[in-house]
C-alpha cells in the first residue's frame, strides 16, 4: 500500500489518469482487506518514545496505514537557556570556559573536522582546562564523576556529545566553536529545484545578475508546481531518474539551467566573499563552490543538554556561540526563530554572569521557583473550520503528527506561549456548519404551535454523488443517493478528542457564522469537557495563534443571535419565495435569498411605477420676456391637442 500510494503521486503529478485510475482500484481493494483484517484483530497499544527520532523512510507509512498515525518532528517547548554570542577565537573560547560554572559541553561546527576537535583539547589542556574529548561513553563517565570539566565532541545531530548526556548536576554550560552548519556542494544543492528557482530569482534582484527570460520564466513555473508535482521533481533530479509527460519537458530545462545559475554563482563570487540566497550562504573555497545551511535542529538538540528536567523543574542552562560568519549567523537566528519563539541572542559581555551563575545553581538545587514548570503543561483541543488549516496552523510550531480518527485527520503539535503555558495541542476541523434548521417541523424548522418560538436543528449531510446539502432525510433529496457524509461522524471524533484533553479552543472563523459554529460546537462538547473557550483570529500566523491562545474568550451570543435571525429570515422568506418559484416553473434549483427577494421586489415596484409616470413635457414661451412654461401631459393625443389649442387661442 505504501509503494501503491508512491506510484499514485507520481501518475497524479505527470497526468496519467488512466495508470492513476488502476492503481488508486488497486490501493481501495487493499484498504478494504486491510480494515476488515484489522477490524478481527484485537489490537493492543503502542509506545514510541524518542527525543530525537525522526519520522521517516517507509516504516513510518507502515505505521500509518496499520495504526492511523504519523509521526512528527522535535518540538521543544521546555526549553530554560540563556542563548548568548562571542566571536570565534582560540583565546576567547579559554576565556569563555574559565569565566562559567564547571561542566561545559564544547562542540565544534562539522566542518572543521577531528583535526581542530584534537588542536582545542591540546590547547584547553595547556591552559589548566580539564578536557577530554567526548569519542566514547568513558569520556561521559569521566564528565559524570568529576574527572573533567569539559568535553569536546563535533556537532551533529546523531553525536555522541548532542544526544547522550543527561546530567542536570553536572552539565550547566554549552559552547558552539562556529555556527552548526551543513555545508552542501553546488552541484548537489542545484539539483533541488525550489533552490535553483530561488538562486535564479535572487541572484537577479538582489545582485543584478543578467539572466535570460526563459530562465526567469522558468524559474516562475517551478515556484508553481504543486506540492505533489514538486516531490516528484525534486526525487527525480535527486536520484537520475527519467520522468515522463511535461514534468520530463520540466526536468531537461532545469538540467540544462543548473550549468548557467552555477555559472553565474561563479562570476559573482569574482567580486563577493559570499552571496546570501534565502536562508543559506554560497561561498568558494579552495576545493570549489558549497552552500552553507545553519543546523538549527542539532543547536536545540545540543544546547538542550544544559537544561534538564530535574525535580519537576527544568535546569537553567547557559549556551555561547562562537560565531565564525556574521551572515550566517544572522541567518542562523532567524532559522532558529521557526523553532524557539522567544529566541534572543546577547553579546556575552553584556550580560551578569555571576547572577546567571548563581541561578544555575539555584535551579539544579530546588531553591529556584523556575516558571518553566512542569505544570505548565496542559492537553488543548483545537477546532478549526477546514482541514487546511489546521494542518497549516500544526506545522507552524514543527512538523506535526497525525492520527486519523475515522475519516477525520487530527494533527498533534505543541504550543508554547509568552505566559510560559505550554499546550500540547490536538488540531480538528469541522469542516464547517455541523448543524442546520431541518425542513420537516414547523415551518421550516421552526415551530410555533406552543406559543414561543421553538428552533429544530439536526446534523448536516452532503451527497457525495450529486455534492447537494441537506438535513432532515436517510437519502438525498436531490438525486435520491443513499451515499452522503453525515457531520454526525465529525461530531463523534471531536467529542471523543475532548474527553482526551484539559481544554477546548475553538477557533472558527471570526464572523456571525463563525460564532453559531462555535456556539454549536460548544453545546455539543459541553458534556463531554467543561473548559471550553472560543479563540479569534483574523491571520493565519504564528503570532496570531499565539495571541488568540493567550486571549481566549467565552461566546459572544450577540453575533450566535444575529445568525440565528439570518437563519430564521432565511427559512420565512427565502424558503418560501424559492418553493413559489418551483410550483411556478417547475425548476427545483431556482432559489430566492431573504436579501435579495425583497431588494428585488423594490426594484420592480419602482420601476413599474417610474413607467406609469412617463409623459410628455412642453416647454412654451408666452413672450420673449417671460420665461418658459413647462406643461406635462400623459400622452401624445394630449400633447398634440394642447399644441393646436396654444396655437389657436394662445397661452
Amino acid at each position: 500500500m505504501v509503494n501503491l500510494r508512491s506510484e499514485l503521486l507520481y501518475y497524479k503529478a505527470v497526468g496519467n489518469t488512466e495508470l492513476m485510475e488502476r492503481v488508486s482500484s488497486e490501493l481501495n481493494e487493499l484498504s478494504s482487506k486491510l480494515s476488515l483484517a484489522l477490524s478481527k484483530s484485537k489490537l493492543g497499544q503502542l509506545v514510541i518514545a524518542s527525543a530525537t527520532g525522526r519520522g521517516r523512510g517507509s516504516r513510518t507509512k507502515v505505521l500509518r496505514e496499520l495504526l492511523g498515525f504519523e509521526l512528527g518532528s522535535i518540538t521543544n517547548y521546555l526549553r530554560n537557556i540563556i542563548d548568548l554570542y562571542s566571536y570565534m577565537d582560540t583565546n576567547e573560547l579559554i576565556n569563555i570556559l574559565k569565566k562559567l560554572h564547571k561542566g561545559t559541553l564544547v562542540f565544534v561546527s562539522k566542518g572543521m573536522g577531528d583535526e581542530v576537535v584534537d588542536k582545542l583539547r591540546e590547547v584547553l589542556e595547556s591552559n589548566g582546562v580539564r578536557c577530554e574529548v567526548a569519542n566514547s561513553r568513558k569520556a561521559l563517565d569521566r564528565l559524570r564523576s568529576g574527572a573533567v570539566d569539559v568535553l569536546i565532541g563535533i556537532a551533529t545531530y546523531y553525536g555522541i556529545l548532542v544526544r547522550g548526556i543527561d546530567e542536570p548536576l553536572r552539565v550547566y554550560n554549552a559552547i558552539f566553536y562556529g555556527i552548526p552548519k551543513f555545508k552542501f556542494d553546488i552541484n548537489s544543492r542545484l539539483r533541488n529545484p525550489l533552490f535553483l528557482s530561488l538562486s535564479i530569482l535572487e541572484l537577479k534582484g538582489k545582485y543584478g545578475y543578467n539572466f535570460s527570460t526563459d530562465l526567469i520564466k522558468l524559474a516562475k513555473r517551478v515556484r508553481r508546481l504543486k506540492p505533489s508535482s514538486l516531490r516528484v521533481l525534486t526525487n527525480a533530479l535527486k536520484n537520475e531518474l527519467v520522468l515522463d509527460g511535461y514534468l520530463k519537458e520540466l526536468q531537461m530545462e532545469i538540467l540544462k539551467a543548473i550549468d548557467v545559475v552555477k555559472d553565474a554563482y561563479k562570476e559573482l563570487l569574482r567580486s563577493h566573499d559570499k552571496l546570501v540566497i534565502g536562508d543559506s550562504l554560497v561561498i568558494n573555497d579552495r576545493k570549489g563552490m558549497y552552500v552553507l545551511i545553519p543546523d538549527v535542529m542539532t543547536y536545540i538538540q545540543a544546547s538542550g543538554r544544559t537544561s534538564r528536567l530535574f525535580k519537576g523543574r527544568m535546569t537553567l542552562g547557559l549556551s555561547v556561540v562562537l560565531v565564525d560568519d556574521e551572515e550566517l549567523f544572522k541567518i542562523f537566528v532567524k532559522r532558529l526563530s521557526y523553532y524557539l519563539m522567544d529566541v534572543k541572542f546577547r553579546y556575552f559581555y553584556d550580560v551578569d554572569l555571576s547572577s546567571i551563575i548563581k541561578s544555575q545553581i539555584n535551579s539544579r538545587c530546588g531553591s529556584s521557583l523556575n516558571e518553566r514548570d512542569v505544570s505548565r503543561i496542559k492537553s488543548a483541543l483545537i477546532i478549526v473550520e477546514s482541514p487546511t488549516k489546521a494542518k497549516t496552523i500544526a506545522n507552524m510550531f514543527g512538523k506535526a503528527g497525525k492520527r486519523v480518527l475515522g475519516k477525520s485527520v487530527v494533527y498533534e503539535t505543541t504550543i508554547p506561549l509568552p505566559t510560559k503555558d505550554i499546550y500540547v495541542t490536538s488540531i480538528v476541523p469541522s469542516l464547517g456548519h455541523v448543524l442546520d434548521l431541518v425542513t420537516d417541523e414547523g415551518l421550516h424548522g421552526i415551530d410555533v404551535s406552543r406559543g414561543n418560538v421553538r428552533l429544530v436543528y439536526s446534523t448536516i449531510k452532503r451527497c457525495l454523488r450529486c455534492g447537494k446539502q441537506f438535513v432532515d432525510h436517510d437519502r438525498c433529496p436531490y438525486c435520491g443517493s443513499n451515499v452522503f457524509k453525515d457531520s454526525k461522524s465529525v461530531l463523534k471524533v471531536i467529542q471523543k478528542l475532548a474527553q482526551e484533553v484539559d481544554y477546548v479552543f475553538i477557533g472558527t472563523d471570526p464572523d456571525m457564522e463563525g460564532e453559531k459554529i462555535a456556539y454549536d460546537l460548544y453545546l455539543l462538547v459541553k458534556p463531554y469537557n467543561g473548559n471550553i473557550l472560543r479563540i479569534e483570529f483574523h491571520e493565519i500566523t504564528k503570532k496570531a495563534i499565539v495571541n488568540a491562545l493567550v486571549n481566549a474568550r467565552s461566546i459572544n451570543m450577540s453575533l450566535v443571535n444575529a445568525q440565528v435571525v439570518r437563519r430564521v429570515d432565511d427559512r420565512v422568506v427565502g424558503f418560501e419565495l424559492s418553493r413559489h418559484l418551483w410550483d411556478i416553473f417547475g425548476k427545483h434549483w431556482l432559489g430566492a435569498g431573504r436579501v435579495q427577494s425583497p431588494v428585488l421586489k423594490w426594484v420592480v415596484s419602482n420601476y413599474v411605477k417610474y413607467r406609469d409616470e412617463l409623459g410628455y413635457i412642453l416647454k412654451v414661451k408666452p413672450l420673449k420676456s417671460m420665461p418658459y412654461i413647462r406643461i406635462y401631459v400623459k400622452t401624445k393625443d394630449e400633447l398634440n391637442e394642447l399644441v393646436k389649442t396654444i396655437e389657436n387661442e394662445g397661452v
